[in-house]
């Protein structure tokens, strides 16, 4: 899963693949001791996977964005854009 995630969001958030897979594999420990294996599990878990790594790196982004228009208001007064 490591491998995937690095071939889809590149090798500079290599920590961030190994937090998700890991994350993964707790979610999948409690989802399936509660509803059983799922029909295809590597299908699900990669899917997790994946979608948790998109989740993060969009909050990322978001974060990012945010501390940029709130330098830009400190520093030099600009109104933020809506």
């Amino acid at each position: 899963m490591v491998a995937y995630l690095s071939r889809i969001f590149g090798m500079g958030r290599l920590e961030l693949a190994e937090d998700v897979v890991q994350d993964t594999l707790c979610k999948a420990l409690e989802a399936w001791s509660l509803h059983g294996l799922p029909e295809n599990p590597s299908a699900w878990l990669m899917r997790v996977a994946r979608n948790r790594a998109i989740d993060l790196v969009r909050r990322d982004q978001l974060g990012q964005a945010k501390n940029a228009r709130a330098t830009c208001t400190a520093m030099f007064s600009c109104s933020p854009a809506s």
